[in-house]
């Protein structure tokens, strides 16, 4: 039986985060034939089939779509920075300080 660990993931870097998930994935992959994948995908897939027949989604290019996901990871680094960002307290004596 194997034993569980813990990854501090909160204490990576996004790319200690990227390298890891791709080592994840590159050993899960090496074992394809024992990879199902879990049947909601099969419903998830089905449902986005119907949709495009439908006319009710369209598609994109790869490049679109890379370029689409590129903005989006870069918009939700840029919030996750400025609500981390330090609060800068004035030197100044604020008003009934003193």
């Amino acid at each position: 039986m194997m034993n569980r660990f813990e990854v501090p993931i909160a204490q990576l870097s996004f790319t200690q985060k990227l390298d890891l998930m791709e080592t994840l994935w590159s050993d899960m992959s090496t074992h394809e034939e024992t990879l199902e994948s879990p049947a909601w995908h099969a419903a998830i897939l089905n449902d986005r089939e119907a949709a495009l027949n439908a006319g009710t989604i369209t598609t994109s290019s790869w490049e679109e779509a890379k370029e689409r996901i590129k903005k989006n990871v870069t918009t939700q680094a840029e919030m996750t920075m400025l609500t981390k960002a330090p609060q800068h307290q004035s030197p100044l004596p604020q008003a009934g300080e003193g």
